[in-house]
């Protein structure tokens, strides 16, 4: 899940290439938006969301500023956050201290960065 999140959030904020907002999925920090947005928001995040799909890059960056102002890029900070935690518990609590879990943890470590606002 911690993957699927900073997917999702390099998508939007950190994308190399055509951003999620482009290729117009809905990803967390969109269904997110949707769900705390007042009904003239969503509209205009609707319509935002249909113009960046066709290539249009002002609507791309309206968008993505309208994402953040809906708390969506921190709420997926904090899913991340949580997620985070809740994987390290689990390597933990199955007392995972082989080479293999170790492992695991030093990947936990690198995907937790990818989460971050700096940068983008």
């Amino acid at each position: 899940m911690l993957l699927q999140v900073a997917d999702d959030f390099n998508g939007v904020w950190h994308s190399e290439g055509i951003s999620d907002l482009v290729a117009g999925g809905l990803t967390l920090p969109v269904c997110y938006a949707f769900s705390v947005a007042g009904a003239e928001e969503r509209d205009h995040l609707k319509a935002l969301l249909k113009r960046a799909a066709q290539g249009d890059n002002v609507a791309e960056v309206q968008a993505r500023q309208l994402l953040t102002d809906l708390g969506a890029q921190a709420y997926l900070l904090v899913v991340g956050r949580v997620q985070y935690r809740q994987a390290l518990e689990a390597l933990r609590s199955a007392n995972c201290m082989l080479p293999a879990g170790q492992q695991l943890a030093v990947l936990l470590d690198q995907v937790l960065p990818a989460l971050s606002c700096t940068g983008g």
